[in-house]
């Protein structure tokens, strides 16, 4: 059982345009996208639907979107399954919880937020929810009809599945010692146990009491016998008979001591003496054991925000594995595990459905969620032009796409991304263009027959894409295949409903871009025939140079077209971080100007505003 949806109106940055947020049902969330979008929004709003705190105490003035008061927040989550409540002789289904809050003035420049909480029978469309029309839990009548609505008191809230969050931070924190901790709980409900049962208890004080003696030494017994000595000089009247005395035996005492530590090398090292990575393994391994133990009726969602914080990329793909382990490969358990993130160690292309993606309006405008499905992310890729058969696995055709190329992750956090064709042009948007100071993505395609796919992918998300190619040789039949398929992409000529990023370009136009030169137009560019022709044309005597950057750099100097080393080569000199020989920065100089000119043609191109693309339909499909 796990939270399906989450609507959102007029809550912090969620504005009076309903927001749904919907999560994967395989249990596991990645909440991605800019800060101040609304990723840790949603963790706190399934805390204050499903939380231990209720909602009444939950919000203020400053929670309501651009201070508009006389604007009513409202917040519900469904479940995937209804929850069945057996109360008074009803037997009652439950398929989510709802929340308005409303600001009250009294007039007097006094003011209270009244909060409104109601149990949703499965009769309600969330994504056009009407909090004042809502199919709510009530009990059942005599003749089975309605009757007055299921008052939520701590019982039925008990019985909701269970919301943590959980701060990765050191482990000393989650010890016993603080009795609301995980552990703490946990160990709470075995002492309770522990205390009910009688032969247990007596067996335990008796065997106590034999190693108390052991630590009541002459100093011990002194201090206790003169506090004795004291409190009955000065104790009242009304206590007469009473002895003061330090107590032997508390469960509770002796389970708060317990502390997680690592055998090492034969000896027992508490494990918040070891690295952040080590600890927050451990505080998974404490959740995983809550989730499974303790949740309300195995249902329990954990709440994670940003758990790459402080970790190195493979301490972070180890704990990228363990949350997933926790959830996938837990048969046992109906947990679900939301958790927000800025690291690409987080996510995988092929389990996209995975992925939840927050993007802004424009300037300031209401934040957009989309959450990819197979079938929406079939119909993109189609009404993109690709053909269904090349598509028909799509978890697997872009885990294979995302282990080809470069940067493909990445992209998906970037509010722009160029699309090239290979490892030579990322050298050159690196070191000739503003691309990684805007804080603009680069994905290589790892070769031009995948820059539909993946500009299908990142588009699906709503990543803006710029795109280069090379023309390449149009006597060849896979070159015109594959400008073909780009165009058909770039020119949306297959979707029903365009969107404001459609290119009017032809194939024809791509064809006739001449040698040497560079062709540009909307978020396509075109290198004619490829950037070696464009070099050798743009950069003054560019042969010399070439050879020259090999001798210096010491290169391969039988290839005849220049690779990501030379490229990379040729940034560093033209950077001045590497100068290499008096020679070769003589002819760099020579070169200044037409190296300049590219710079300029690059950053014009990705400097261009791309619109957020939009989730299309093909023309042959329903909507």
């Amino acid at each position: 059982m796990f939270v399906d949806k989450l609507y959102i109106k007029n809550y912090r940055c969620f504005g009076e345009s309903p927001s749904i947020v919907e999560f994967s049902n395989s249990g596991l969330t990645a909440l991605i996208g800019p800060n101040n979008v609304g990723k840790s929004t949603v963790l706190k709003i399934l805390d204050i639907l499903l939380g231990d705190k209720w909602p009444s105490s939950r919000f203020t003035e400053d929670d309501f979107h651009d201070n508009k008061l006389d604007k009513d927040i409202v917040l519900a989550c469904t479940f995937t399954n209804p929850i069945r409540f057996d109360i008074k002789g009803s037997n009652i289904p439950v398929d989510g919880v709802a929340i308005k809050a409303k600001h009250l003035s009294t007039g007097y420049g006094e003011s209270s937020i009244d909060v409104e909480y109601k149990l949703l029978e499965s009769n309600n469309n969330i994504d056009d929810l009407d909090f004042e029309s809502l199919d709510i839990a009530t009990y059942r009548k005599w003749d089975g009809t309605k009757g007055n609505p299921v008052y939520i008191g701590q019982e039925i809230k008990n019985q909701l599945p269970i919301v943590i969050t959980i701060p990765l931070i050191k482990l000393q924190a989650e010890q016993p010692t603080n009795k609301w901790s995980v552990l703490g709980r946990m160990l709470q409900k075995v002492e309770s146990g522990f205390t009910k049962d009688k032969d247990l208890k007596e067996s335990f004080e008796e065997k106590i009491k034999e190693a108390v003696k052991i630590l009541r030494i002459g100093d011990f017994n002194e201090i206790e016998a003169d506090v004795k000595t004291f409190w009955n000089n000065m104790k009242p009247t009304n206590l007469t008979g009473t002895e003061l005395k330090f107590l032997d035996y508390e469960p509770w005492r002796y389970y708060r001591q317990f502390k997680l530590s690592i055998k090492q090398n034969g000896k027992d090292v508490p494990i918040e003496s070891l690295g952040e990575g080590v600890q927050r393994l451990a505080i998974i391994a404490l959740y995983r054991t809550y989730l499974k133990k303790h949740g309300r009726n195995e249902r329990a969602i954990l709440l994670i925000e940003e758990p790459e914080s402080y970790l190195h990329p493979q301490a972070r793909k180890t704990l990228f594995h363990i949350l997933k382990q926790a959830i996938k490969e837990e048969a046992a358990v109906e947990g679900q595990i939301i958790y927000t993130t800025h690291s690409e160690n987080f996510i995988e292309c092929g389990d996209f459905d995975d992925v939840v993606i927050f993007l802004r309006k424009g300037d300031g405008g209401n934040v957009e969620v989309r959450h990819i499905s197979e079938e929406s992310l079939k119909k993109h890729t189609i009404a993109l032009g690709q053909p269904e058969s090349e598509i028909s696995d799509q978890h697997i055709h872009y885990r294979l796409i995302e282990t080809i190329s470069q940067g493909l992750k990445e992209a998906l956090f970037t509010h722009k991304t160029v699309i090239v064709e290979g490892p030579s042009e990322i050298e050159l948007f690196i070191f000739f263009s503003d691309a990684e100071k805007e804080q603009i993505g680069i994905v290589s395609a790892g070769g031009k027959s995948n820059i539909p796919a993946i500009y299908s992918f990142l588009t699906a998300f709503g990543v803006p894409c710029l795109v280069v190619i090379d023309r390449d040789s149009e006597k060849a039949e896979r070159t015109n295949e594959d400008n073909s398929k780009i165009v058909k992409a770039l020119s949306q000529e297959n979707a029903r409903e365009p969107d404001e990023t459609k290119m009017d370009i032809l194939l024809d136009e791509i064809s006739k871009v001449e040698d040497g030169e560079i062709f540009s137009r909307d978020h396509l560019l075109v290198f004619g025939k490829n950037l070696e022709t464009v070099l050798s044309k743009k950069v003054f005597e560019w042969a010399e140079l070439l050879k020259s950057l090999r001798e210096s750099f010491k290169l391969p100097a039988e290839k005849a077209k220049p690779g990501p080393r030379d490229v990379q080569a040729l940034g560093l000199v033209y950077a001045g971080e590497d100068s290499g020989s008096e020679e070769l920065k003589g002819k760099i100089e020579t070169a200044n100007s037409g190296l300049e000119q590219l710079r300029k043609t690059l950053n014009e191109f990705i400097a261009q505003e791309v619109k957020n693309p939009q989730l299309l339909t093909p023309k042959d499909s329903g909507r």
